[in-house]
């Protein structure tokens, strides 16, 4: 779940640095059960629709791995995704 979580976290900077204004405001909460991410950045100019992109496809495929989902979002001051892992996540045999 660690790797899945630094993954997620990593991917989403690449795509803030790549779409956005360079700047985020990552938030990871522990809850009892989850490790909840969020990360969110102002859009400076519009993601290119290229067959290339699997950035948001990738978070997703991790947060699931373990357990988890990613929900992305547009919000008034920018984009942003989010996810939930379970903290005892086990990855699939």
């Amino acid at each position: 779940m660690e790797v899945s979580a630094f993954r997620i976290v990593q991917e989403a900077l690449t795509n803030v640095r790549r779409h956005g204004d360079g700047t985020a405001e990552p938030t990871l909460r522990f809850t009892p059960d989850t490790l909840d991410l969020e990360l969110a950045n102002a859009v400076a100019r519009p993601a290119p629709r290229t067959a290339d992109g699997r950035g948001l496809a990738g978070m997703r495929g991790r947060a699931v791995l373990v357990g988890g989902h990613l929900t992305r979002a547009r919000r008034a001051t920018g984009a942003g995704a989010s996810a939930r892992c379970p903290l005892d996540a086990r990855a699939p045999a």
